[in-house]
């Protein structure tokens, strides 16, 4: 388990830096397109289609690091009433149901790769399967965390609650604010 998390860690350590990159990287180019317009009236004309495709990479890449820290929003005082097990088995029946989801995501955007690697962009003449593979990575990256969070509550089912808060601290696969500059 520990060689899991570690390995999980690693790929959160690359999400974090390709979203950051590929978000600072659209700010500039964002920036560079507006004054180039405004101050020498002309266009980049390429700019549009890389920065979508750079922000594609940054929201997907970068939602998959946040679940890896376990940074989203739950909404968690209702469910910390319930009686242990049943914490338990609900916190493995959502991380399965987050796999199973991710899983469809990725097999449908496998499905749809031969068609669109058919058809290309207008500007830069690139295929627009570019624009789903990040959706698909991102995906399969949350599918096997997923897996990860799912074996780590199975193994937590027998602790009381306050062990269980602190295996799930250890379990965490990385903790946003020791890696976030």
């Amino acid at each position: 388990m520990s060689t899991f998390r570690k390995a999980l860690a690693a790929v959160a350590f690359v999400e974090l830096w390709v979203a950051m990159t590929a978000f600072v990287f659209v700010i500039v180019l964002t920036m560079v397109q507006v004054g180039y317009r405004y101050l020498l009236s002309g266009s980049i004309w390429w700019a549009q289609e890389i920065a979508q495709l750079a922000m594609l990479v940054a929201y997907f890449l970068g939602i998959a690091y946040v679940y890896k820290a376990k940074q989203d929003i739950i909404v968690g005082f209702l469910l910390k009433r319930l009686p242990r097990p049943l914490q338990t088995a609900l916190a493995i029946f959502a991380q399965i149901v987050i796999a199973a989801f991710c899983i469809v995501l990725v097999l449908t955007g496998l499905d749809l790769a031969p068609s669109q690697l058919v058809f290309f962009t207008y500007i830069l003449n690139i295929p627009r399967f570019y624009s789903t593979l990040p959706l698909i990575v991102a995906s399969a990256s949350m599918a096997v965390t997923a897996v990860y969070y799912a074996i780590a509550a199975w193994q937590s089912r027998h602790a009381g609650a306050e062990e269980a808060e602190e295996a799930e601290r250890k379990h965490l696969i990385v903790v946003g604010p020791e890696v976030v500059i």
